[in-house]
């Protein structure tokens, strides 16, 4: 079986552009841990492509494409694609990169190990995501388009939250204490700045992600994760997690499963490694965000359930969920970025 993966930032996809450090950092770690797990499976040929700039990555057993210009890029890409049985990729949501890929991927008939298009572009649209959510009785913060804010708008509690409708993770994503500040903000901004804002009311608790493998119909909850948040002035930071943290007393796996099957009905058409981001407090579990691929604590996965996760996403897709082992296993692994 030949396999492509392609992590977008790392790959040579911006090779006239800077790479963005933290994405480009998160990604090549993310990418490590798939080829890892990948190249331990046997009668399987790995293929990626890797931006120049970057190191070789020759401790593992696969072809890599160099890639040093957008030409090379293209063909390489092209050829990649064409040869592949399967496509698993890697890329962030923001301006419709992982939809375009996946449409493009559907285009060539190629065969991507991952959720259907029509479930990326609902999840890659914060705004729209959320009132799919309500319409299904999911609880999930009051959101609003910036653009159409107004001093008659919602009141939240303990602040507000503001950041792209399409943006991936906390990357340019701020906190705002109160209605009175977030009016200000808004009045001296300009509008192509607010258009692809959202704001959201801010929840307090326990920021928890879910590391979840969903077939057709069913889910398995891989792992519940503690998010590391940091904030500094007003801006929001996403610093790691710890996968698989000890944290049944906040958050059990039944709970985990059963969100996770709501979430599931709610929105079709999602398969494969999935990531949730929920807040848990006293009083209630609020669904933050859904991330249609796969996320930063994949890196500690493997060594936190004593199973590789890409072996039960190939037993899935070749099998059925029903054929995956019980897992026996979940030790808390730390995931720093």
């Amino acid at each position: 079986m030949k396999l492509f993966v392609y992590e977008h930032i790392t790959s040579g996809a911006l090779i006239d552009e800077s790479l963005p450090d933290s994405l480009a950092h998160e990604g090549n770690q993310m990418l490590l841990a798939i080829i890892g797990d990948f190249t331990q499976l046997a009668n399987l040929e790995l293929t990626i492509l890797r931006d120049v700039r970057l190191q070789s990555l020759s401790e593992f057993n696969h072809h890599c494409d160099i890639i040093k210009d957008t030409a090379s890029f293209q063909d390489k890409y092209a050829q990649a694609v064409n040869q592949a049985d399967f496509i698993l990729l890697i890329a962030p949501e923001t301006n419709n990169i992982l939809s375009n890929l996946q449409r493009d991927l559907h285009d060539a008939k190629a065969t991507v190990l991952g959720c259907k298009i029509q479930a990326t572009a609902l999840c890659s649209d914060k705004y729209h995501c959320y009132k799919t959510l309500i319409s299904s009785s999911i609880n999930t913060p009051e959101t609003l388009m910036a653009s159409d804010f107004s001093a008659t708008s919602f009141d939240a509690d303990n602040g507000y939250i503001v950041k792209p409708y399409d943006g991936a993770g906390c990357i340019d994503t701020q906190s705002i204490t109160n209605k009175h500040n977030l009016l200000y903000w808004l009045a001296n901004s300009e509008p192509d700045i607010l258009n692809p804002l959202i704001i959201q009311a801010k929840k307090l608790g326990e920021s928890l992600s879910l590391s979840l493998l969903y077939s057709e119909q069913d889910v398995v909850v891989l792992a519940i994760n503690q998010q590391h948040i940091k904030q500094q002035q007003g801006e929001i930071h996403f610093t790691g997690s710890t996968v698989n943290a000890d944290i049944s007393n906040i958050f059990s796996l039944s709970q985990a499963y059963t969100l996770a099957m709501e979430v599931h009905q709610a929105i079709a058409g999602l398969w494969g490694l999935v990531g949730i981001d929920i807040i848990v407090n006293d009083s209630e579990v609020s669904v933050i965000d859904i991330n249609p691929r796969v996320t930063s604590s994949y890196i500690g996965l493997h060594q936190s359930i004593g199973l590789n996760p890409a072996e039960l996403l190939l037993t899935m897709n070749n099998q059925s969920i029903a054929d995956l082992p019980v897992i026996t296993q979940r030790l808390p692994i730390e995931v720093s970025l």
